[in-house]
């Protein structure tokens, strides 16, 4: 009997603490009736509609269809306004998930405070990154085939600046950083700074950078221009181009590839090409990675 009270009152006290943490999380949110909104329940569903009346604990609000609910506050997990841009031909465009990179090359664009990503080509070369502040990252990767074939891994760190000057015009810079062992003669890498212009959908991003190859700066600039076009609401256009001066001229690799997402994912299709491959191998280098945003 003693075990079975004792049972009585732990199961009354997580009844208690069960209520109290539901009237917690009931959270009054701020609606305004002239707004869109996205709208998370905590069943799983979701709901893009407009609010027609809040009325104390509950809220009206009309979908796509026409067809209104009415729904408590106990019942939402998350809302958010969405902005009269991400609306088109009455579907919700959600933000372009990865946005802050092309196939390898930044954008000047950020991740926010928080947020990261992991990143994977060929599956073999796998990359990390973090949004530190709103204004500064870090990431890093690490090659497997090289680190399992000879213990001698090829790893990179790539820290980034960001900075928003208008609606429209970014600017960054940072260092991408390779290394295979302690030998200085295998450490090589890049200084770079860039301005990006556009949306998160359509943009051009243009860098500049010193190269460091074998010991020593390379006396002629590399030159990167980048872009992507968001042309359906779950893929894109893009492009990632590299010119540097190699053997008294200066050479490039140009890619052209698609993009397709969800809100949390991305997959790149591309093909690398120059002059060379482009030659012997139509229509180019097949390059395949995907992102994962957190």
């Amino acid at each position: 009997m003693k075990y079975l009270r004792y049972f009585a009152v732990f199961m009354v006290m997580m009844q208690c603490i069960s209520i109290l943490s539901a009237q917690k999380e009931q959270v009054k949110y701020d609606f305004d009736s002239t707004k869109v909104y996205l709208i998370d329940l905590k069943d799983g569903s979701r709901l893009f509609a407009k609010v027609m009346e809040v009325d104390g604990d509950k809220v009206r609000v009309k979908v796509a269809s026409n067809a209104t609910f009415v729904i408590s506050f106990s019942q939402i997990a998350s809302a958010k306004e969405v902005l009269p841009e991400r609306i088109k031909d009455g579907k919700y465009w959600f933000e372009n998930p990865h946005a802050t990179r092309y196939l390898f090359a930044p954008s000047a664009r950020n991740l926010k405070k928080g947020e990261w990503y992991y990143q994977n080509a060929y599956l073999v070369l796998n990359s990390f990154n973090y949004g530190v502040t709103d204004y500064f990252s870090i990431g890093g990767g690490l090659e497997i085939i090289s680190t399992l074939a000879f213990g001698r891994p090829l790893f990179f760190i790539t820290p980034k600046v960001g900075f928003e000057v208008s609606e429209k015009l970014n600017l960054g810079g940072g260092i991408i950083y390779y290394s295979t062992d302690d030998n200085r003669r295998r450490h090589f890498g890049i200084g770079y700074g860039i301005a990006t212009y556009g949306t998160s959908d359509r943009n051009l991003t243009a860098g500049v950078g010193w190269g460091y190859f074998y010991g020593e700066f390379l006396n002629k600039p590399i030159v990167v221009l980048s872009g992507m076009s968001r042309v359906r609401r779950r893929w894109s256009l893009i492009s990632e181009n590299w010119i540097a001066y190699i053997e008294g001229e200066y050479q490039g690799i140009f890619s052209y590839g698609v993009r397709f997402f969800g809100e949390k994912i991305a997959v790149d299709l591309a093909f690398l090409v120059n002059k060379d491959i482009f030659e012997a191998l139509f229509p180019g280098v097949p390059y395949v990675d995907f992102v994962v945003k957190f």
